[in-house]
């Protein structure tokens, strides 16, 4: 935030004003909404902030009531997988950016391998912990987490939301990561709907540094528990089901 606000407060040199868009703005934290609320009082005529969030409720008050409220449509999934297929990529390759990336950003396409590994190494330490019983492979998966990126950890809660999905019977159209739906399939079976839901929920709320909380025992924490949840769980309450069925992107 102290970065934007300094870019803000320069002059413009290839256009008439500059423009600083927070993406997720739901995540801003105290400081950091408190440092924006008062650059927002008094922007200048030549600066225009750009906060983006799917859940408005969640920023401060004193910020919705500065700011000007616009509804956006998001792209489905399909719409995604054309932009990124005319810009030449192949099927595969279009079908999985459009999962990993809300919009076709530029570089985005440089992540993807590094994306794929990290699905392909979190589901793989997920079958090994809850369907085989491999508590080690949990163990080491919590231990690398806090030094990934932010967007490997939204990963990881999609894959929970996912596999939650499939054990609660929704329909496969639904998942996100169809590329490992096999995997998450039999995720699902062993754990259950409403462990899954709880660790998928508990995954996209972790500490956001260390003077909030330990991020490795946070993540370490939710991924055994789901290693003493069971076949017979009951299935996610309909309110946390409504939350997980929502945020799948439309198609």
């Amino acid at each position: 935030m102290r970065e934007s606000i300094a870019f803000g407060a320069g002059r413009p040199y290839e256009a008439a004003r500059r423009v600083v868009r927070i993406s997720r703005a739901e995540l801003l934290g105290v400081e950091a909404a408190n440092a924006l609320l008062k650059t927002l009082e008094e922007p200048g005529s030549r600066l225009h902030w750009i906060l983006t969030t799917r859940r408005p409720e969640a920023l401060l008050p004193t910020i919705r009531s500065r700011c000007l409220a616009i509804r956006v449509a998001s792209p489905s999934i399909a719409d995604r997988v054309r932009l990124w297929r005319d810009s030449g990529l192949s099927e595969e390759d279009a079908a999985d950016l459009a999962v990993f990336t809300p919009d076709a950003d530029e570089g985005a396409a440089d992540s993807l391998e590094v994306a794929r590994r990290f699905r392909a190494d979190a589901v793989a330490a997920l079958r090994a912990g809850i369907v085989e019983g491999n508590v080690g492979a949990l163990v080491h998966l919590a231990e690398l987490l806090p030094r990934t990126e932010t967007s490997e950890l939204k990963i990881l809660g999609e894959l929970l939301a996912d596999a939650a999905l499939l054990a609660a019977g929704v329909s496969p159209e639904l998942v996100r990561h169809r590329a490992v739906i096999g995997a998450l399939s039999e995720i699902a079976r062993a754990a259950g709907a409403r462990p899954l839901a709880a660790a998928a929920v508990a995954a996209a709320d972790y500490p956001p540094d260390n003077r909030r909380g330990n991020r490795r025992l946070h993540f370490e924490g939710l991924l055994l528990a789901l290693t003493l949840s069971g076949k017979g769980s009951s299935g996610p309450d309909a309110s946390t089901l409504s939350a997980l069925v929502a945020q799948r992107p439309p198609r």
